[in-house]
């Protein structure tokens, strides 16, 4: 497969990858060139069940706690990396506060894993949607840093169950995978207002705190140096979304509106494609290089039902015959006798599909129904 580090990580793997295994080969220069095999490691692929359309969590933080059981519709669970750095207690928001020469991590769970209620698990044609309305006061004149992300701690990671858990950016981070969004925050912009990741490397304990432990997939809208940016004291919502287009591609579009102004930068993830989530993270630098305090009003976590791309559909020729393949299962194949005919499902097909060289003329194409 190419691996040539002491981890290797595999592509977003589907059913067809079942049973698939892997080996390491060790070659010794310095011995002549003598190598060792190891026993083969077989890949077991369960698939998993969709989230389908609708609510997961609309969470106004009017229970007075931000840490409180059980997770429902209207409740999520906060911790905080500086224990007293977030507040509830008003029972109209969740106030957030900032150290002068300390980054603070702030993490929001919006699934009970360990109850069977499973992480957020986008199908195709499904998006996860997480929008967070926020202010703040005191806030930096220009380049200062506030990150926020939605990760999946569920499949190998392990949960923060109790406020300060370390400084300001750890929360244990290993084996979690997720995408963050670098706002470049002040009361003008020194770049692009966001900067878009998704996390790589997973044996990392830290969280947020550095973009080199993430995947660059890049930034925009472009041309906003030095134009003004964000306003104190005024209300901000920001939305995060992760567009499941194909099970090796998503779309992540983060957009934020609040003073008058829209921002919005979309870039697609080839290469990873998460498809799980159960937490939010949002990490300020310290008070010179952020805000403080931050005012959070509204926290909500949806799934939506969204249109992925066109495929292709391959024609091969195989065996004395055709051969038809296409790459994403949720695309149906549909034949008819005339090009602008009438379409229909061609009952139990896959791809491969094979077309015996002695049928009758047919006209084949691939659709994609709302599940």
């Amino acid at each position: 497969m190419g691996g040539t580090t002491p981890t290797y990580w595999t592509r977003p793997t589907t059913p067809a990858d079942h049973g698939s295994q892997y080996r390491a080969v060790v070659t010794v220069d310095c011995n002549g060139g003598s190598s060792a095999t190891s026993s083969a490691a077989t890949l077991a692929v369960t698939p998993a069940a969709a989230t389908p359309a609708g609510l997961v969590v609309d969470d106004l933080f009017q229970d007075y706690l931000y840490n409180n059981l059980p997770y429902d519709v209207s409740n999520s669970v906060w911790f905080a990396s500086t224990a007293s750095s977030l507040d509830a207690s008003s029972g109209l928001s969740m106030m957030g506060t900032v150290a002068s020469g300390s980054s603070v991590l702030w993490l929001g769970y919006f699934t009970d894993d360990s109850a069977g209620n499973l992480p957020v698990h986008l199908g195709i044609g499904h998006a996860l949607k997480g929008t967070l309305e926020f202010k703040a006061s005191n806030i930096t004149s220009s380049g200062g840093s506030v990150r926020v992300g939605f990760f999946d701690y569920a499949d190998g990671g392990t949960r923060v169950l109790n406020d300060g858990f370390g400084s300001g950016s750890t929360g244990n981070g290993q084996n979690v995978r997720g995408y963050m969004a670098a706002l470049n925050f002040g009361l003008q912009f020194s770049g692009n207002p966001f900067s878009l990741y998704a996390r790589n490397n997973l044996g990392s304990g830290d969280l947020m705190g550095t973009t080199g432990n993430y995947l660059g997939l890049g930034g925009g809208p472009a041309n906003l140096n030095g134009e003004p940016a964000f306003q104190n004291d005024t209300p901000y919502t920001l939305e995060f979304t992760i567009d499941r287009i194909s099970l090796t591609s998503v779309r992540v579009t983060t957009a934020l509106s609040g003073g008058g102004t829209n921002w919005s930068h979309s870039v697609m993830d080839n290469t990873y494609a998460y498809p799980r989530f159960d937490c939010i993270g949002f990490r300020a630098g310290n008070l010179e290089t952020a805000a403080s305090p931050f005012e959070f009003t509204r926290f909500r976590v949806e799934v939506l039902a969204s249109t992925p791309d066109p495929i292709p559909l391959s024609v091969l020729w195989s065996g004395g015959g055709i051969q038809l393949e296409w790459t994403n299962p949720a695309f149906k194949l549909q034949s008819a006798q005339e090009a602008n005919g009438t379409y229909s499902d061609v009952p139990d097909a896959s791809s491969p599909y094979p077309v015996a060289a002695t049928e009758s003329r047919m006209f084949y194409r691939l659709i994609w129904t709302r599940p």
